[in-house]
Order: C-alpha cells, then sequence, then structure tokens
C-alpha cells in the first residue's frame, strides 16, 4: 500500500498514476514514488558492488508444531555492507588537515599560557573532535541488516551511530517498499527502505541509499518475508 510522504495517508490505486505520480486526497499533495520491488519476482536484481548476503535455514526449532500455522516459514537472510568508499579520502584529508592546524594552535596556546588563545580555539577543537569520529565511522563502520522469522533488525557498527532499528514481523505488513527522498545529495536523490505497520504508520528501515542497494535491501527482505529461498530455488 502507498502512503503519502506528508500526512502518511493510504493511496488507493485509482489515485496512482502508471508513471510514477500519485495524488492524496487527504492534503491534496500530488508526488512521484518509486514502485515498490515486486515481491512476486522471485529473479533477483543484481547485487552492488560490495553487499554480501547470506540465505539461511529456518530453524529447526522453531519449525515446531507448537508454530504451525497456513502461513508460510520466512526464509533467514543476512545482509551487509561498509560504509568506506572512495569518497571516504576527502573526509579524511579535511579531518586531518583542520586537526592538524587546530591541535598545533592548542600547543602554541599550552606554551604561551593564554588563556584567551585556548578559550578561541575550543570550538575548534570540539569540530576537530567530531570530524575525526565521523571518519572513524566511515572507515570502520558497516550495515548489518537482518530478517528471521520473528523479526527485522538492522544493526549499524563497530562504532556507535544512527540507524539502529528492530521490528517485529507482529507489527508490520509482510512487505516492504523502496521509497525516494525529497532531499537531494550531490545532484541526485537518496532512497529509503520503509515498511508499513499494521497501524498504518511507517517504519524506515535504511535510510539515504544509492538506488541499487535499496532496490536490492527490499527484494532480499520481501524474499525472506515471502519464505522464498532463492539460492535454492536456483
Amino acid at each position: 500500500m502507498l502512503h503519502c510522504p506528508s500526512c502518511s495517508a493510504s493511496i488507493p490505486a485509482s489515485d496512482v498514476e502508471i508513471d510514477g505520480l500519485a495524488k492524496c486526497r487527504q492534503c491534496d499533495r500530488v508526488f512521484r514514488f518509486e514502485p515498490s520491488v515486486d515481491l512476486d519476482d522471485s529473479r533477483a536484481p543484481a547485487r552492488p558492488n560490495g553487499v554480501f548476503i547470506d540465505w539461511r535455514e529456518a530453524s529447526p526449532i522453531l519449525g515446531r508444531p507448537y508454530r504451525e500455522s497456513a502461513e508460510r516459514p520466512r526464509t533467514p537472510v543476512e545482509l551487509s555492507w561498509r560504509w568506506r568508499s572512495w569518497s571516504v579520502l576527502l573526509v579524511v584529508f579535511c579531518s586531518l588537515f583542520w586537526n592538524a592546524i587546530t591541535w598545533a594552535s592548542v600547543v602554541v596556546g599550552v606554551r604561551e599560557g593564554s588563556g584567551m588563545k585556548l578559550l578561541c580555539i575550543s570550538g575548534h577543537v570540539i569540530v576537530g573532535i567530531a570530524m575525526g569520529y565521523f571518519t572513524l565511522v566511515r572507515l570502520f563502520n558497516r550495515t548489518r541488516v537482518v530478517a528471521t522469522e520473528e523479526g527485522l533488525s538492522v544493526d549499524v557498527g563497530p562504532l556507535p551511530w544512527r540507524g539502529r532499528v528492530e521490528v517485529s514481523l507482529t507489527e508490520i505488513e509482510d512487505r516492504v517498499q523502496v521509497e525516494k527522498s525529497e532531499m537531494r545529495v550531490n545532484g541526485s536523490s537518496p532512497y529509503h527502505v520503509v515498511a508499513t505497520a499494521l497501524d498504518g504508520g511507517r517504519v524506515r528501515l535504511l535510510s539515504n541509499l544509492a538506488h541499487e542497494r535499496a532496490r536490492y535491501a527490499a527484494w532480499a527482505i520481501n524474499q525472506s518475508l515471502a519464505g522464498r529461498h532463492p539460492e535454492r530455488a536456483s
């Protein structure tokens, strides 16, 4: 089900055009959307470079009779990718340059015993520390997406950073969608992977991804929710 990005109201099929244009009846907003990844398409889209995927077998314990139901059991899957890319070299250079000048000024201020100079550059020190931490995050962090028979979880690490999500499958519909962001970065719009809560709300699982990565992640999650095992099928 498509939802309005402004008021989160459901958009009926009659208000959706085939070219990706939709209108919300609640707030009259007209917007473009990224068509959902086809849940019935068992053919995997091209796996983006740097994305690792591991299809797993369902736990035999979770398959015991007391959990029997008419629903198809989910297929556990894990995806992961590093944040490191060639663009991080610019971040490293800026961080090293900023901190080198800042801490050189701190050393001079300490030697001169100038409290006023140290006070003036204290803001630059804070910025330098933040830049250094962000550089380490870009170098060493990775995103890990795990879909199991119980829920979906997104973890980022090893350094603490925003983006951690954990949701039970009893709280969302059995599919996720790719959503185009209204924000533009370097002339292009990033994409989000979102789920629809049973109460009609939106749960953003992954944010600010390239289109290919968002589409592949959504496809893998949807295959898991549908109980498919693409590697076994092939």
